[in-house]
């Protein structure tokens, strides 16, 4: 499986980007330091909009545990 790599330089706030949430999460946990940290980055890329899922879980409303 290849990795969504999308380098930091060419970002922007109005870039909107698919991906599965399995693509998704492997791209951030390879610079995240723990767990709580890639969940974090995960809702707040989703709920910002700056990320779409496509696949299995694009019509799924994910919600963080308490």
């Amino acid at each position: 499986m290849s990795a969504l790599v999308i380098p930091i330089e060419e970002l922007n706030a109005e870039q909107k980007f698919e991906s599965t949430l399995l693509e998704l999460v492997h791209a951030i946990s390879e610079s995240a330091d723990s767990e709580d940290e890639i969940m974090a980055a995960v809702m707040h890329m989703l709920e910002s909009g700056q990320v779409r899922l496509r696949g299995n879980f694009s019509a799924a409303h994910l919600l963080p545990a308490d």
